[in-house]
């Protein structure tokens, strides 16, 4: 079976390997769901909790952040509105 590029590009933003921000950076060039992908954050970020889900979003924008910082593409979901659910 495989992951969807959505579910891997998801996963990989919660890791601090290097070589994952540049996988990252090679599926987001690759085209991906970007609805799916917030979709599938909110559900995480609810599942997982309050005081766990804010930490969870946490870390996901900050690898956003410097996914932008080092490559110059936005991830197309605030993250913010997420948080506040």
């Amino acid at each position: 079976m495989i992951c969807a590029p959505e579910d891997v590009f998801l996963f990989k933003s919660i890791t601090s390997r290097e070589k994952d921000m540049e996988d990252m950076y090679s599926i987001f060039k690759g085209g991906m769901n970007f609805q799916l992908v917030g979709e599938e954050l909110k559900g995480q970020i609810s599942n997982l909790g309050p005081k766990m889900g804010r930490e969870y979003s946490k870390v996901v924008s900050g690898r956003w952040k410097l996914f932008y910082e080092r490559f110059g593409v936005k991830v197309p979901i605030n993250t913010d509105s997420i948080k506040k659910r």
